[in-house]
């Protein structure tokens, strides 16, 4: 019987040890979450803007639109730039 409960209280002490590991690896796995939603919600929209501006959308907005369209899309691409500054 002493034998057991010196078993549980072992494997206890392991769960409590390795707690801090476990949770810096969901923390860790968060951080990188976020950042792959980041790069994907700012960059591809600016990338197809890129790839679609000369064929499809300058046939269908005036000068003043499409540069609008660029400014706006610049600045999605500054506040991913500025974050990635701040994190690393």
């Amino acid at each position: 019987m002493f034998i057991r409960l010196r078993r549980q209280q072992k494997q206890k002490q392991r769960l409590i040890i390795g707690h801090p590991q476990f949770f810096v690896s969901q923390q860790m796995l968060i951080i990188m979450l976020t950042s792959i939603f980041l790069f994907f919600s700012t960059q591809i929209p600016l990338s197809l803007f890129y790839i679609l501006l000369p064929s499809v959308i300058e046939t269908r907005l005036s000068e003043n639109e499409a540069l609008d369209l660029t400014d706006i899309f610049n600045y999605i691409a500054s506040i991913n730039y500025s974050v990635r500054k701040l994190r690393f």
